[in-house]
């Protein structure tokens, strides 16, 4: 009994009649109902509709491109990286020499990467305590850095991260020497 139940049933096809075949083709197909009738059509209205599929189809591809250019554009990434959009941030460590020698304040340099889970708890931690936010934007030149360089004055303990590392006007002065000294 249980074979039964899982064996498919027949079913009868109903037959349409002449005049429902005709009614379902002028509903349904006006275009295919003529190709169908008129040898002239038939002959060419293949090769017609066969035009307008490949063109629609083009159509459809160049679009598609497009929306797949626009979104391939990335922006550039913030210089702020996430650690803070309202403080001016330093594109590169000659920048932020430079930027320390005009105002005066110490340059602060926080090294990260964007998949390492102690880098993102610093983020974190830094990103929602509002007094270290004030005192970032207010007190220092920022400078954060995702790639290492092989600089060994923004790693004077080490290459490990996260770090942040401080530079006054003193040490700045000293660094800018070595950066003069290497580049002769």
């Amino acid at each position: 009994m249980a074979a039964a139940a899982l064996s498919p049933q027949k079913t009868e096809a109903k037959k349409l009649t002449q005049t429902e075949i005709h009614d379902c083709r002028r509903l349904f197909s006006p275009v295919a109902m003529s190709i169908h009738t008129n040898p002239t059509v038939h002959r060419y209205g293949r090769g017609a509709m066969l035009r307008w599929v490949v063109l629609a189809l083009f159509i459809s591809v160049c679009a598609s491109a497009e929306a797949q250019k626009k979104k391939g554009k990335t922006k550039t990434q913030p210089l702020s990286r996430g650690w803070g959009k309202n403080i001016k941030w330093a594109k590169s460590y000659e920048e932020a020499l430079s930027e320390l020698a005009k105002s005066q304040k110490p340059l602060m340099v926080i090294h990260h990467l964007d998949n390492c889970p102690h880098s993102e708890a610093l983020k974190e931690a830094f990103v929602a305590d509002k007094s270290i936010q004030k005192m970032a934007k207010e007190d220092f030149i920022m400078l954060n850095v995702v790639e290492e360089t092989g600089d060994q004055n923004l790693a004077p303990d080490g290459y490990y991260v996260p770090r942040i590392l401080f530079v006054d006007t003193d040490s700045a002065r000293y660094n800018t020497d070595r950066l003069q000294e290497s580049s002769h």
